[in-house]
């Protein structure tokens, strides 16, 4: 739909759209440090594993891409559909 613009980050969230600018360099590069700690400890203890800037679709209308997600292996079996969509957000 905007594929072509890198300067916003759009998301539907109860069916209203939200555009906000794109993450900054600084804001990504402190993101993706915490991301690669948090991945190795929870890989070292089987824990799960963590994604930046994921797309997680609950439904038509509800879609946000958060900065990272960690999800737990029991989370992972249960909410990635069959194209590899995450589809929920919380460990239960």
């Amino acid at each position: 739909m905007f594929a072509s613009d890198r300067r916003n980050r759009y998301e539907m969230i109860a069916g209203e759209l939200f555009v906000t600018l794109a993450p900054r360099w600084q804001y990504q590069m402190t993101c993706g440090k915490i991301a690669t700690a948090l991945n190795n400890w929870t890989i070292d203890g089987g824990l799960g594993q963590v994604a930046m800037g994921l797309g997680i679709v609950f439904s038509e209308a509800d879609s946000v891409i958060p900065d990272m997600v960690r999800a737990a292996v029991e989370t992972l079996a249960r909410a990635l559909d069959t194209s590899d969509h995450f589809t929920d957000s919380q460990d239960k």
